[in-house]
C-alpha cells in the first residue's frame, strides 16, 4: 500500500447487488465461441443459396465481426490486469449514492415533522415592539390597522345568515324581555296601507308548571293573532293597540303562573307553611301569606284555622303598567322582589330571600331582648346563608361552641330553635330549651327569659360535674335512691347531684346548684352519711366475743391454759392472756418459756382479720450490736393469721421461738467472751438470727427455722450479696442441722473466711473501672470503693431465685474455644499492649498482629472501657474466617488509601439517650450478640478522605448484621435499597466460595 493511501478516508464496503454488475472470462468467452458457432452454423446454411459476389461479402462480415468480438475481448483481458485502480469507484459510487439516500431521508423527516408535529409547537409571535412603545413612551405607535383591510378579505356572509337577513326585510320587530315579541310588517308603498301581524311569540315559561310545553297552546295563538289583527285595523295607532293587548295579557299569564307554583308549594314542601289568601286574575292580585300559627276555635269539631304572620302581594299597577310590582306586609328593606326580564318567574325564589331575610330581623330583635335581660350582655351573631345568635352561658365559656345556647330560626315556619350540644343527653334538657324557645318566640317578659336562661345555666354546671367526675373514684347515684335520707333534709335545693364514694360506700357528697349574678352558678357541697354508729359497735362487740368464743374452744382442745377474755384499759380491744403451753411444746422449750414474761392474743378486724400474737421476753441471750440498749427486759410482738386453726398456730410460733432460742443462747456466752471481737449481731427477732463477720463485716450468716420439727437452716447469702463461703454451703448446712451448734460453725466461718475470700477471687472478673462496673450491673454508686468490696449479683437473676436458690456455689463456668487477652505494659515505650491467643480455631499470625495494633494504636486511644469489650466481642467472631474480614477492615482503618473517598472504621462505642432522663447521656457498645451468639451487631463509620471536601462533616454509619450460622450478611434498622442489594450479593457469593462476606460487602460500599 502506498504512504498516500494512508490519509484517505476510509470507503465502505460496497455489499452483494449493490454495486455495477460482474461477470466472469470464462462465461464471456464461451459467449463468444457460441455466438461464432450460431454465425457459422447460419452461414452454412445461407451460402449455398447466395450468388458468388454475396457469398464473399457475407463471408468478409463474418470474419470481421468475430476479429471485433475477440479484440474486445482481449481489450477486457488487458484492462483486468490494471482494474485494481478502478476498484474504488464502485465504492465512491456507493457512498455518493448513500449521502445522496441521507439527505433525501432527512428532508422527508423535517418535512413530516413541521406539517404534522410542530403545528402545535410554535411560539406565538411575541409584540416586543409595541410592548417597548407602550413602556417608554407610554402609546402605541404602529400603522392603523385599516392597512390591514386593504390587503386581508373579509369573512364571507354564510348562506345561513343572508337567508336569515333576507327574512327580516320589510318587518317591524317589537320584543318585550320576558313577556312577548311580535313582527309586522306593510304590504303596500302607499301611506295609508294598514299593518299586517306576521307572527305573535310569548316569552312567558315555566317547564315544570307546563311539564315542558308550551303555555299557550298554538289554537291560542292563532286565535290572539286575529282578535289583534282585527283590532289592529280600526285602531288609530296599531303599535300602541298591538304592546297594551298582549303586554296585558303577558302579564295576566304571569300572575297564573306564579299562582300554581304557590299552589305546587301550599300542597307539597311547604304544606301548613305558607297560604293563598287571594287570587283575582281580572284584577291581577295574588296574596301569599306565610310563617303561618295554628290557631284553635273552641266550639263545634274544635276547627284549626292558620293565620299568617307576614304576607306578600303580588300585583299589577295601573299607573306604572311595565310589570308586576311586590309588596310585602310589614314593610321592611332588602326584601325579595320578581325577576321579569327573563320570562321564567319563580315564586320559590321570591320567597327564599324573603325568608333570609325575616329570619334575620327576627334574630335582631331577640339579639335586642337577648342584651336586655342582664347581666347576659354578650350576643354573638354569626352566620349569613343560616344566621344564628351564640348565646355563652357563663364567663369561661365563650370559646366553647357546646357550652353556648344557638338561637335560629326556622325560615319555613318561623319558629325560634334553640339547641345546646353540652347537655343533649341530659333527662329534662329538651323541655327547658322548648320553654326558652317559647320564651323567644311569643315575647314574654325579660324576667320568665332571665328565669329560663338561669335554669340552662344550673343544667350546664351539672353536666359540667357529671364529667369531670367521671376519671374520680366515685359514682353518680339516681335520685329515687337517696329518696328516703332527702326527705329527712328540706333545706337542699332540687338541683343536686349526690356521688358515692367507691372505696367508702357509706358516704355520699351532695352538690348543690343555685344560679347567681355575673354569670356564675353557686355551688353548696354536703356530705351525708347512711351509717348507724350505734348498731355497728354493738355487732362488731358482739362479734369479736364471738370470735374469741371460737378460739377458747380451740385453745381447749390443745390443752392450752389461759384466762378469761378481758377488755384492754389503755389500748382498748379484748385481750386473751395465755398461761400454759407446757403440755403441747417441746422439752427443749423449756428455758424459753422460764423467759417469757406474758403471751397474750388480740384481735384486728380493721381491714382483714389478724390475731397478734403478743409475746414480751427477759433475758435476752444476745441484742443488735451498736444498739443503745443493753441486756435485761425485752418485748418482741410477732403478728401472724391462722393457719389450719389459732391454737395450732401459736404452737408452732412458740416451737419456732424456742428452737431457735435454745440455739442462740448457747452461743451467747461465747460471744460475749471470744466472738465479739471477730463478727456482729446485726438482728436477733426470736425467729432470725443475723451475724456479720469477716475483716469488713461485709459477710453474713442467717439463721431461721424452716419448720417446728427441724433445726434452724443456715443461709450464707442474703437478697443479692455475695460470700465466699457459698461454695461450701451445702457441707456446713449438713454439719450444723446434726449438732445445731452455732459456736464451732461461727469458728470455722471466722477462721476460713480471709482464705476462702482469696480463693473466691479466682473465679471473678477483677474489674478495676468503676464506671464500666455501675453500667455492667446498671447500679448508680455513689462511693465507687463499695463496688470493689460488695459486688452484687447481675440483675438479670430472677428474684425469687437470689432468695430461695442460696446452696448453688458460683464457680466459673466450663466453656470451649477460650480466647485470652494479656494486657501489659510494655518497659520500653510504656506503651499498654496485648497479647491474644486462641485455644482452638486460630486466625493466621498476621491476623492476630493486626488485631494487636489495632489494639495499640486505636482502641487503646478511646480510653473508653466499652471500646475494649467491643473490642473483644469482635475478636470472638472466628466462624468462617471472619476474622480475616474484620483485620482488613482495621488495616483499611489503620492505612487508608488515597484513592478513595471515603475512609473507613469501626464504631466501637456509641452514645445512646435514656429514655427515662433524656438529659443524661450513656454509653452503648458498638459490636453485640444476641442471646444464642449467633447473630453479631457491627457498627461501620464512612467519613470523607480529604478534609477540603465539601461533604468533610458527613458521616455515614452502616449497622451491619452478620450470622454466624448461615454466614450471611444484612443491613440492621434501615431501608436502603442500594446497600440491602450490596448485603444480599456478597452473602450469596460466600454461598458459593465459602467465604466470609463482611469485607467484600464493606469494601462495595467503600467503593460507592
Amino acid at each position: 500500500m502506498d504512504d498516500g493511501d494512508h490519509g484517505k478516508p476510509a470507503l465502505p464496503v460496497v455489499p452483494d447487488k449493490c454495486g455495477p454488475p460482474t461477470i466472469n472470462l470464462n462465461y464471456l468467452l464461451d459467449f463468444a465461441i457460441q455466438q461464432i458457432y450460431h454465425e457459422i452454423t447460419v452461414l452454412s446454411e445461407l451460402l449455398p443459396k447466395k450468388l458468388d459476389g454475396d457469398r464473399k461479402i457475407s463471408l468478409v462480415q463474418f470474419a470481421h465481426s468475430t476479429r471485433m468480438l475477440f479484440v474486445k475481448l482481449l481489450a477486457v483481458v488487458k484492462w483486468v490486469k490494471s482494474s485494481k485502480k478502478f476498484e474504488s469507484c464502485s465504492a465512491i459510487c456507493y457512498l455518493l449514492d448513500q449521502q445522496s439516500q441521507y439527505f433525501v431521508e432527512t428532508a422527508d423527516r423535517l418535512v413530516t415533522i413541521s406539517r404534522e408535529e410542530l403545528v402545535m409547537a410554535r411560539l406565538p409571535a411575541f409584540q416586543v415592539t409595541a410592548a417597548v412603545d407602550v413602556l417608554t413612551q407610554g402609546t402605541y405607535q404602529h400603522l392603523p390597522t385599516i392597512i390591514q383591510d386593504r390587503f386581508v378579505l373579509k369573512p364571507k356572509i354564510s348562506s345561513i345568515d343572508e337567508a336569515n337577513v333576507l327574512l327580516r326585510l320589510n318587518q317591524l320587530i317589537l320584543t318585550v324581555p320576558g313577556e312577548f315579541e311580535v313582527n309586522l310588517t306593510v304590504l303596500g308603498e302607499r301611506e295609508q296601507t294598514p299593518w299586517t301581524l306576521l307572527n305573535i311569540k310569548m316569552l312567558v315559561e315555566d317547564y315544570e308548571i307546563g311539564y315542558g310545553a308550551q303555555l299557550v297552546h298554538p289554537l291560542q295563538l292563532h286565535m290572539l293573532h286575529n282578535v289583534l289583527q282585527s283590532r289592529m285595523d280600526v285602531a288609530k295607532n296599531p303599535i300602541n293597540e298591538v304592546y297594551n293587548f298582549l303586554h296585558t295579557f303577558a302579564q295576566s299569564l304571569q300572575l297564573d303562573v306564579l299562582f300554581c307554583q304557590a299552589s305546587q308549594l301550599a300542597a307539597g314542601r311547604l304544606r301548613n307553611k305558607i297560604v293563598i289568601e287571594k287570587y283575582d286574575p281580572k284584577e291581577r292580585v295574588l296574596v301569599i301569606g306565610y310563617w303561618v300559627q295554628r290557631i284553635t276555635r273552641k266550639g263545634f269539631g274544635n276547627h284549626v284555622r292558620l293565620v299568617p304572620q307576614y304576607r306578600v302581594t303580588i300585583f299589577g299597577d295601573g299607573n306604572d303598567d311595565t310589570s308586576l310590582k311586590v309588596r310585602h306586609h310589614p314593610i321592611a328593606p332588602d326584601l325579595g322582589q320578581l325577576d321579569d326580564r327573563t320570562g321564567r318567574l319563580s315564586i320559590d325564589r321570591l320567597l327564599s330571600e324573603t325568608f333570609v331575610v325575616r329570619c334575620r330581623e327576627r334574630l335582631l330583635r331577640i339579639r335586642k331582648r337577648l342584651k336586655a335581660a342582664k347581666p347576659l350582655s354578650i350576643v354573638l351573631y354569626a352566620g349569613t346563608a343560616a344566621p344564628c345568635l351564640w348565646l355563652p352561658l357563663l364567663r369561661d365559656s365563650v370559646d366553647s361552641r357546646e357550652e353556648c345556647v344557638v338561637v335560629s330560626v326556622n325560615m319555613f315556619s318561623g319558629r325560634v330553635l334553640c339547641s345546646l350540644d353540652a347537655i343533649e343527653f341530659l333527662p329534662g334538657s329538651s323541655s327547658e330549651l322548648k320553654d326558652l324557645e317559647a320564651a323567644l318566640y311569643d315575647g314574654q317578659s325579660i324576667d320568665t327569659l332571665r328565669k329560663r336562661i338561669d335554669r340552662l345555666k344550673v343544667l350546664l354546671m351539672i353536666e359540667r360535674y357529671r364529667r369531670s367526675v367521671s376519671t374520680l373514684q366515685v359514682r353518680i347515684v339516681n335520685e329515687n335512691q337517696m329518696a328516703p335520707f332527702f326527705k329527712k333534709v328540706h333545706s337542699l335545693p332540687g338541683d343536686r347531684i349526690c356521688l358515692q364514694f367507691i372505696k367508702e360506700e357509706h358516704f355520699y357528697l351532695v352538690i348543690t346548684f343555685v344560679s347567681s349574678e355575673n354569670l356564675t352558678v353557686k355551688m353548696n357541697l354536703y356530705l351525708l352519711c347512711t351509717l348507724d354508729d350505734k348498731l355497728t359497735t354493738a355487732v362488731a362487740a358482739v362479734d369479736d366475743r364471738i370470735s374469741f368464743m371460737r378460739v377458747c374452744e380451740e385453745l381447749d382442745k390443745k390443752r392450752i391454759g389461759y384466762r378469761s377474755v378481758e377488755e384492754e384499759p389503755q389500748v382498748g380491744g379484748l385481750i386473751l392472756h395465755i398461761t400454759d403451753v407446757s403440755a403441747v411444746v417441746d422439752v427443749r422449750c423449756a428455758a424459753f418459756l422460764r423467759n417469757m414474761a406474758r403471751c397474750c392474743l388480740r384481735l384486728d378486724s380493721r381491714a382483714r382479720v389478724v390475731w397478734p400474737l403478743e409475746c414480751c421476753m427477759v433475758n435476752i441471750p444476745l441484742v443488735r450490736d451498736l444498739s443503745p440498749y443493753k441486756k435485761g427486759r425485752k418485748t418482741g410482738i410477732s403478728v401472724g393469721g391462722p393457719v389450719d386453726t389459732i391454737a395450732t398456730s401459736i404452737i408452732e410460733r412458740l416451737t419456732r421461738y424456742s428452737h431457735i432460742y435454745d440455739t442462740v443462747n448457747r452461743f451467747a456466752k461465747a460471744y460475749d467472751a471470744h466472738y465479739n471481737k471477730f463478727c456482729s449481731v446485726q438482728a436477733y427477732t426470736f425467729h432470725k438470727l443475723v451475724i456479720a463477720y469477716g475483716r469488713e463485716r461485709d459477710q453474713q450468716l442467717i439463721t431461721l427455722p424452716i419448720s417446728i420439727y427441724d433445726s434452724p437452716e443456715v443461709n450464707l447469702q442474703e437478697a443479692t450479696r455475695w460470700n465466699a463461703h457459698c461454695m461450701m454451703a451445702t457441707i456446713l448446712k449438713d454439719k450444723f442441722n446434726a449438732k445445731s451448734d452455732l459456736t464451732e460453725l461461727i469458728h470455722y466461718l471466722v477462721t476460713t473466711s480471709e482464705p476462702l475470700q482469696s480463693l473466691s477471687f479466682f473465679s471473678r472478673i477483677r474489674f478495676q473501672s468503676c464506671k464500666v462496673l455501675a453500667q455492667l450491673f446498671n447500679m448508680d454508686i455513689p462511693y465507687p470503693l463499695m463496688l470493689k468490696v460488695r459486688i452484687s449479683v447481675p440483675v438479670v437473676v430472677p428474684p425469687q431465685t437470689q432468695r430461695t436458690d442460696t446452696s448453688a456455689p458460683q464457680t466459673p463456668q466450663q466453656i470451649g474455644g477460650v480466647v485470652s487477652f494479656n494486657f501489659h505494659l510494655d518497659p520500653n515505650g510504656l506503651n499498654l499492649k496485648l497479647n491474644v491467643e486462641y485455644s482452638r480455631n486460630s486466625p493466621s499470625p498476621s491476623d492476630i498482629a493486626t488485631l494487636e495494633r489495632y489494639f495499640e494504636l486505636v482502641v487503646c486511644r478511646l480510653n473508653n472501657e466499652l471500646a475494649v469489650m467491643s473490642f473483644m466481642n469482635l475478636c470472638r467472631i472466628v466462624a468462617n474466617g471472619a476474622i480475616s474480614g474484620i483485620a482488613h477492615v482495621m488495616n483499611a482503618q489503620m492505612d487508608p488509601s488515597p484513592s478513595t473517598y471515603w475512609n473507613v472504621s469501626i464504631q466501637l462505642a456509641c452514645l445512646g439517650r435514656d429514655q427515662t432522663n433524656t438529659n443524661v447521656r450513656r454509653y452503648q457498645f458498638g459490636t453485640a450478640f444476641d442471646g444464642n451468639n449467633i447473630n453479631a451487631l457491627l457498627l461501620i463509620c464512612f467519613r470523607p478522605s480529604r478534609a477540603s471536601s465539601p461533604r468533610s462533616n458527613e458521616k455515614h454509619v452502616l449497622r451491619i448484621l452478620y450470622n454466624m450460622q448461615t454466614n450471611t450478611v444484612k443491613q440492621h434498622g434501615s431501608d436502603d435499597e442500594a446497600m440491602s442489594s450490596i448485603m444480599m450479593a456478597c452473602s450469596q457469593e460466600a454461598a458459593r466460595t465459602g467465604e466470609c462476606p463482611l469485607w467484600p460487602a464493606i469494601r462495595q460500599c467503600l467503593d460507592k
